[in-house]
């Protein structure tokens, strides 16, 4: 059974706070790799140390923020996730975490 890391995350978010070069600058239609953590309920969590995923950027607030999908690399075919091809590779777009 898949054990939610709060303690992890919240240390690692703490390191991540105090970090002035966290965030470079940022298009619209990239796919960055961010921290996304780890969610109450049924979010997508980040995963490995660093709790990362790749995301697509959907639309840039400011310079240090934005609205992101999180992507997967497991076909989905049901409601709320669009497959794309990338670079070769087939992932997933989960448009139900928007």
């Amino acid at each position: 059974m898949y054990q939610k890391r709060f303690d992890d995350w919240n240390l690692f978010k703490q390191g991540l706070e105090k970090r002035s070069d966290a965030i470079s600058y940022i298009r619209v239609g990239e796919i960055r790799w961010t921290s996304f953590g780890v969610n109450v309920g049924s979010e997508i969590d980040g995963k490995g140390g660093s709790f990362f995923r790749p995301c697509l950027i959907l639309h840039v607030v400011g310079g240090k923020r934005a609205i992101v999908l999180p992507l997967t690399s497991k076909q989905k075919t049901n409601e709320g996730y669009v497959s794309l091809e990338f670079d070769g590779r087939s992932d997933t777009v989960c448009i139900n975490q928007l």
